[in-house]
């Protein structure tokens, strides 16, 4: 049985759908992961939306959070997921499950821990970002000077806080330790991301683009970095696809037409039929894979889709944003000023739209 990997979809879902623009007539194909991507084009109310994954413990994760969406009001939801402290989680799991198929209740059943501890943090992402924060943050960090930093009024006050508070030896030494490809490969992600690595430093990398998110980018309002420095967000969180009131009631509507299935990307490509999707939110899956293979990829999607549809994804460490296989995509210019990523690690986020000649 393979294990959650991601708790939480590490991707911003606003640039998502500033970039697939979809509509009520789209047919969306999306990597499943933790679901919030998912979540978040659901409520633009597509013709279809199908979420994918390899990993048979993120569809048992999204299916999870469906089932508790439709089952659960809004707080005690939160209370459940893991934002809020919560006593009663295995009774309001015994709520939700008789939603759940037999399969995903008894991966549940056989990860009572998982729930008793809230489903937000059993995610191995989520436990070594823990991990940092517990044993590393903490030392040079206190919870009065994190709060202070995510309410900064504007960005000068942020590039105060981190001139002044965070960027010091201390930082910068467990930076490097804690964020090394070793590390990461042991406890914080899985070993086939970083096989097509060059970069001979990542925590360099990530220590780079760390401080130039902090000094460049408001935090006030961003529940990435809310997640990595507190492990929780404000609630509730104004545009989020469930942790805003609003969103999680459109939702308990609707979230019941994501087609959930576990399958390799480019198997089910190989397999689908034409014409079957008009947008696809891809992640960074072109990570793993050779840069042969995500160019069959992209010419496989070329080739089963229509003139117009749209993909999206992203580069971290690996470069993966040009392909000769096929000359049908074109790039879309997305505006930096307007879209920035607020999640800051990643390298590239490509957008192309396909245009074949008639």
């Amino acid at each position: 049985m393979e294990n959650i990997n991601y708790s939480l979809c590490w991707e911003d879902y606003d640039l998502v759908l500033n970039s697939l623009s979809i509509s009520e007539r789209d047919t969306i194909l999306c990597i499943a992961s933790g679901g919030e991507n998912l979540f978040s084009i659901a409520l633009k109310n597509p013709k279809k939306i199908i979420g994918i994954d390899y990993n048979e413990a993120q569809i048992h994760l999204v299916k999870l959070k469906i089932a508790a969406i439709q089952t659960l009001n809004f707080y005690v939801f939160v209370n459940f997921f893991g934002f809020i402290r919560c006593n009663n989680r295995l009774y309001l799991f015994k709520k939700c499950s008789s939603r759940l198929d037999n399969d995903s209740k008894r991966f549940w059943l056989d990860n009572l821990d998982k729930i008793g501890r809230g489903i937000v943090h059993c995610g191995k992402l989520e436990k070594y970002l823990g991990v940092y924060r517990a044993f590393f943050l903490r030392l040079f960090l206190s919870s009065k000077k994190i709060n202070r930093f995510l309410s900064s009024k504007g960005i000068d006050e942020q590039r105060r806080f981190y001139n002044q508070e965070l960027n010091n030896l201390l930082w910068r030494l467990s930076f490097k330790l804690f964020f090394s490809q070793r590390i990461m490969q042991l406890l914080g992600r899985q070993k086939e991301f970083f096989q097509y690595n060059k970069k001979k430093n990542i925590s360099d990398y990530f220590l780079i683009k760390t401080e130039k998110y902090m000094k460049n980018i408001s935090v006030q309002n961003n529940p990435f970095i809310h997640i990595i420095l507190k492990g929780t967000v404000p609630i509730p969180l104004q545009g989020h696809p469930y942790l805003d009131k609003s969103n999680f009631n459109k939702l308990k509507k609707i979230v019941g037409k994501i087609i959930l299935i576990e399958d390799d990307i480019s198997d089910y490509i190989k397999k689908m039929k034409k014409y079957t999707f008009t947008k696809y939110c891809l992640s960074d899956i072109f990570e793993s894979v050779s840069q042969d293979e995500y160019e069959e990829i992209i010419k496989e999607i070329a080739n089963k889709s229509r003139s117009g549809s749209v993909i999206c994804y992203w580069n971290n460490l690996v470069k993966r944003n040009v392909h000769t296989k096929t000359n049908n995509f074109i790039r879309l210019d997305i505006d930096p000023t307007k879209n920035a990523d607020r999640v800051f690690f990643y390298s590239d986020f490509i957008v192309e739209k396909l245009m074949k000649k008639s």
